[in-house]
């Protein structure tokens, strides 16, 4: 079992469901939800890795050495990239559940869920809560046998109006340096039903302006989820973690097979990060504020554009940099939209920058500085996250264009919105052609301060028609 001074990755939150039917389940699912912790902790790099590389994953010459020796081996056993393997001594790839003990933690899970799947269906109230049981059974059967995707697929299948919601299953993990393996993570929340019928209103007018302005849709329909958590384990439960989206599952072809993708909107946490966060950093910036359900929207949208025409075995390193820049203006480009109102607009224009200001916090300054001396490369833009070089950028060219006046409320929608849609059209060329050096030439040029401002401007920053339009409070 798991070390007893390794801390468990979990959060717990003080949600109490209204109906009494609906807290002895959640009581009953907390557990399962704990064990969740356990296997991603089982299952971590240093199992995937720990038989052929027992160096330092923070040593670049030492891993850079292997990765290539991963790739030349993948290319004669493709199985080696599987999400679901760790890979022995022989170089040889090995389900996860054939080591004990995440065999037995996975016969532990079996054993808690079982109870809990007849319980709801002898105290049933309705069809969905039949459903939920025959869900929670079916993983229960098919997660020790390593049949990880089907339980995924029967996830995506449920009906997003059930009272209670439960993940037990391997989703991405960001701590993996090969990104490519997928770590156990568990979520018990209470859907907001209100808020998720509003949820699944705002995607069918993200698709209707997705026909408008582009002539397609993602490659699947995504259901969404607005939900107050009531515990996270996993990845999804780590402290230095908070979450308030994600987006499954990360494999394309199941999403396909099941028909649709799922976004999870997490209400408390959208809630608690715009109040203490978002909101207040764009007002101090801009004089104005965004509030949680700006936050949801613009969210919503942004981790819809994820299944868009990406073929994620594809993107290397610099391009998922492009396809997060992407993720990040395309929902500014489809608020648009005919069909889209002013009100939402707005809204998810807010949304996004608030989320702007927290992703380039230690940047502020350098967004004012008037020719460019003091703005950060692509590669510290990069450390911070993905998100971050789509985010100075729309708001150090907004800055410049003139999108915040000073003493005027509010903001230019339409000059972001344009600023957005012309890159738009070169994240797109940029993302037909697959060149990482093409994207990485674009970004950088984009930080240039030659390209983004005029050769004649005041090197003191007082050139009025560019840094006094801005407002700084």
């Amino acid at each position: 079992m798991v070390q007893a001074e390794v801390r468990r990755p979990i959060q717990e939150y003080n949600i109490n469901p209204k109906n009494p039917f609906d807290s002895d389940v959640v009581d009953m699912l907390k557990e399962p939800t704990r064990i969740a912790a356990d296997l991603h902790l089982a299952v971590s790099p240093q199992f995937w890795y720990g038989k052929i590389f027992n160096g330092n994953f923070h040593d670049p010459v030492a891993w850079n050495k292997f990765c290539l020796l991963f790739e030349e081996h993948a290319a004669d056993d493709p199985l080696l990239n599987n999400p679901y393997t760790y890979i022995d001594k022989n170089w040889q790839p090995v389900s996860i559940t054939a080591d004990p003990e995440v065999q037995n933690l996975l016969k532990r899970l079996r054993r808690e869920l079982l109870p809990v799947g007849d319980f709801i269906k002898t105290h049933a109230r309705w069809e969905n809560d039949q459903l939920f049981a025959d869900y929670l059974e079916s993983l229960s059967e098919l997660l020790p046998l390593g049949r990880f995707d089907e339980g995924m697929g029967e996830l995506l299948r449920l009906p997003t109006d059930l009272q209670v919601n439960f993940i037990e299953l391997p989703i991405e993990y960001q701590n993996d340096p090969l990104k490519k393996r997928y770590s156990f993570e568990g979520m018990l929340a209470l859907p907001d039903r209100d808020a998720t019928k509003r949820a699944k209103s705002d995607m069918d007018s993200f698709n209707k302006a997705a026909i408008e302005k582009f002539d397609s849709v993602p490659l699947v329909s995504a259901k969404v989820i607005v939900a107050n958590v009531v515990m996270l384990s996993g990845w999804l439960g780590e402290e230095s973690r908070r979450i308030s989206a994600f987006n499954i599952p990360n494999n394309q072809r199941v999403a396909e097979e099941a028909g649709n993708n799922l976004i999870y909107l997490l209400y408390g946490r959208m809630k608690e990060k715009s109040e203490r966060i978002l909101s207040p950093k764009l007002f101090r910036q801009f004089g104005f504020t965004c509030n949680v359900l700006d936050a949801i929207r613009y969210t919503e949208w942004h981790e819809g554009v994820h299944s868009w025409r990406w073929n994620e075995e594809q993107l290397g390193g610099m391009r998922i940099v492009l396809r997060e820049a992407m993720a990040a203006d395309r929902p500014i480009v489809l608020s648009s939209a005919s069909n889209v109102t002013d009100g939402a607009r707005r809204r998810v224009i807010r949304g996004d920058l608030g989320f702007a200001c927290d992703d380039v916090g230690k940047y502020w300054e350098n967004l004012k500085a008037p020719y460019g001396e003091n703005q950060p490369t692509l590669e510290q833009l990069k450390v911070e996250n993905d998100y971050a070089p789509g985010s100075y950028l729309i708001l150090r060219e907004g800055i410049r264009k003139g999108a915040f006046k000073k003493g005027k409320p509010g903001f230019s929608e339409d000059i972001l919105i344009e600023l957005s849609k012309e890159r738009d059209e070169e994240y797109e060329n940029i993302a037909k052609s697959g060149s990482e050096e093409k994207a990485e030439r674009y970004f950088k040029g984009l930080l240039q301060e030659t390209k983004n401002y005029p050769v004649n401007i005041d090197l003191n920053g007082v050139n009025p028609s560019v840094f006094t339009s801005a407002v700084f409070v």
